[in-house]
C-alpha cells in the first residue's frame, strides 16, 4: 500500500471557504429585502413567506442539534463524516464531560474513512 493511499483519510485541507459563505449570505439578505419591498404593498403574505423561507435559508444545517452525547470535532468547517458508537464503547474527551455518543469529523475520503473504520471493527470483533 502506498503512503498516499494510507493518509486518504485523513482531515481535509479543502474546505467551504468563509469569504465564500459570507459573500452568498450578503446576496440573499440584499435580495431578499429587495423581493420584500416589492411585494409587500400588493402581496403581503407572499413577501412575509419569501422573507421567512430566506431567512430559514440562512439558518439551515444539516447537523444533529447540540446535545451532551454529540461532539463536532470538525469545527468550524462542515463535518463530512458522522460516527455513532453504541453505549458499550462510547469516547471520552478531556475537555468534553460527557461520553461521546455521536462524533462529527471532516475528513478528505469519508468512504475510505468508513472503510477503514468497518475492517477494524471486524477485527476487533466490535458491534458496528
Amino acid at each position: 500500500m502506498s503512503a498516499d493511499a494510507n493518509t486518504e483519510w485523513m482531515p481535509s485541507t479543502q474546505s467551504r471557504s468563509a469569504s465564500v459563505t459570507l459573500a452568498i449570505t450578503v446576496v440573499i439578505v440584499v435580495e431578499t429585502i429587495g423581493l420584500h419591498l416589492w411585494l409587500r404593498q400588493r402581496h403581503p403574505v407572499l413577501a412575509w413567506a419569501l422573507t421567512g423561507l430566506s431567512l430559514a435559508a440562512l439558518a439551515w444545517r444539516n447537523l444533529p442539534q447540540a446535545a451532551t452525547e454529540y461532539l463536532n470535532a470538525a469545527r468550524p468547517e462542515d463535518p463530512n463524516l458522522l460516527l455513532t458508537f453504541p453505549n458499550a464503547d462510547r469516547p471520552t474527551h478531556r475537555c468534553w464531560t460527557a461520553p461521546v455518543r455521536q462524533l462529527c469529523l471532516r475528513v478528505a475520503s469519508p468512504e475510505r474513512a468508513v472503510e477503514h473504520w468497518e475492517r477494524w471493527q471486524a477485527k476487533s470483533g466490535t458491534p458496528a
